[in-house]
């Protein structure tokens, strides 16, 4: 076995060669003894009680290894036998899981050792499986390609899974996990008989195949942003071939790079492995594929894409949960995508909430330097609750009522006797209380009193808190790249019911 090491140019050399027991199937790397330098674990299988095994070489930190140091299984492995680290139990210390007939997950203990095996059951004849977190719970989770579909192990948490559950059938290869559609969801890249299939994630372990499109794809497959528009694209195999991503999980027919016969000396390119990173430091991916043929090694190709302006892409998931009573909250990931090399901070806002409810960002500024980065938006709406509704005072409307008041009573009384008075003094004047009680009762008329809107008229209560409907929710985001300023934005709907 060859380690070749990079000169940051692009080009590899070999450094140190060793001699294993058996051919390798399947090579992953970690800190598997906790000495911050990379170590290397690879399986193999004897040829004659197809007994397979798994060996530990622990890394010097200059690029070399110590002599391997066996894991013998005593059971024979079957087709698909293909290795997978992770940290299955949050101990922060790497676990292996090994799929050989069924999924087996070694639990590390942080020395270059580990537990003996735990097997689940992941459909008869598996084929390959990948590694993520399906559910969103921060734990990692496999999906296993085999004769039942795709079947899909939750983990506990604690090293151990969940019965395998199988949502979608058809397909017999898994290749990659990775967000192909910008929602915060893991999706699997896969194929259904060598003819890509997508698997859109929803976030909570559960799956949805996208209508086949159908386009050929190699068993050989790696996920990266090759043209640098921040949409994942598609590297495959079988020669060099790109499918260049749309953002929505569909991708455009296939781009050759090198034909399925190899290069002008006709040597088989990318049976085996597809490798992508930046080899030469200028910001694009890479690719590394496997040569076979009269002189076997590695080609690596360099990207030369163009690098478009630095800028970055917004993309939001859906609100979860997306329909809430008020006083409940909801929460969106947003993902900032780095565009061109974009590196630097990017401020974050949210509008467009409902009255009587707020809509916060958990990170702002947030700072990108190469790698997506996320931040939570978080929607929280207000409880229904009654008031009461204060007196109008003396603003209210006042309603008249035509009930005489003290004062012209008093009046026609005083009239009255000086009626009397005169009818028996004078003759002559006699006509005049006639014409005072006339003159007073047309005073009257006018001098009456207010009711019903006095100064303690009006009064009642009132609903407050976040009401039903249907909300759009903006989240925007700004940066400064040089002299431009760079605005983008993304909207999510929030059902208040």
């Amino acid at each position: 076995m060859p380690i070749l090491l990079g000169d940051g140019t692009g080009k590899f050399s070999v450094s140190h060669t060793y001699t294993l027991p058996l051919p390798a199937y399947s090579i992953a790397t970690a800190d598997f003894n906790g000495d911050g330098k990379l170590d290397l674990v690879f399986i193999t299988s004897d040829p004659i009680t197809w007994n397979w095994s798994f060996y530990v070489m622990l890394g010097n930190g200059d690029g070399s290894f110590g002599s391997p140091t066996a894991f013998p299984q005593g059971v024979p492995s079957q087709p698909g036998i293909s290795i997978v680290v992770a940290d299955c139990n949050g101990d922060h210390k790497p676990d292996l899981l090994v799929l050989a007939g069924t999924l087996n997950v070694f639990l590390g203990k942080g020395d270059g050792t580990f537990a003996p095996a735990v097997s689940y059951f992941a459909g008869a004849g598996p084929t390959s499986f990948v590694v993520g977190d399906f559910n969103n719970d921060g734990i990692a989770d496999a999906a296993v390609a085999s004769s039942a579909g795709i079947g899909i192990l939750l983990g506990k948490g604690d090293g151990s899974f969940q019965a395998a559950t199988f949502p979608v059938s058809g397909v017999t290869q898994v290749f990659a996990v990775a967000d192909l559609n910008g929602d915060g969801a893991a999706d699997l890249v896969a194929s259904a008989n060598g003819k890509l299939q997508v698997l859109l994630g929803s976030g909570n372990g559960t799956f949805q195949a996208l209508p086949s499109a159908n386009q050929t794809i190699s068993n050989v497959v790696a996920v990266a942003d090759v043209n640098l528009d921040g949409k994942l694209d598609l590297v495959a195999g079988n020669g060099l071939n790109v499918f260049l991503g749309n953002g929505d999980g569909t991708f455009g027919i296939p781009i050759v790079i090198v034909p399925a016969a190899g290069d002008v000396s006709q040597q088989a390119m990318g049976s085996k492995f597809v490798l992508i990173a930046d080899y030469n430091h200028d910001k694009r991916a890479d690719v590394a594929v496997d040569v076979e043929g009269p002189t076997s090694g590695v080609v690596s190709l360099l990207n030369i894409s163009q690098l478009p302006a630095p800028d970055f892409q917004i993309t939001a998931s859906v609100p979860s949960p997306a329909t809430v009573a008020p006083g409940s909250s909801a929460t969106s990931t947003v993902t900032l995508t780095p565009i061109g090399g974009f590196a630097g901070g990017v401020t974050l806002t949210c509008s467009g909430a409902p009255s009587g409810s707020t809509c916060t960002v958990s990170s702002t500024p947030l700072q990108l330097s190469g790698s997506p980065a996320t931040a939570t938006v978080t929607i929280t709406t207000t409880a229904p609750s009654k008031g009461t509704l204060l007196p109008f005072g003396n603003d209210a409307p006042r309603t008249m009522s035509y009930r005489p008041t003290p004062l012209l009573f008093t009046l026609l009384s005083i009239a009255a006797l000086l009626s009397l008075f005169l009818w028996r003094r004078d003759q002559r004047l006699r006509a005049v209380p006639a014409l005072t009680f006339a003159l007073l009762l047309c005073l009257g008329s006018t001098m009456t009193s207010c009711g019903g809107g006095s100064s303690g008229g009006g009064g009642g209560t009132v609903v407050t808190g976040t009401q039903a409907g249907t909300y759009t929710i903006t989240v925007s985001a700004s940066a400064t790249a040089g002299s431009t300023t760079l605005s983008h934005s993304a909207k999510l709907t929030l059902v208040v019911q």
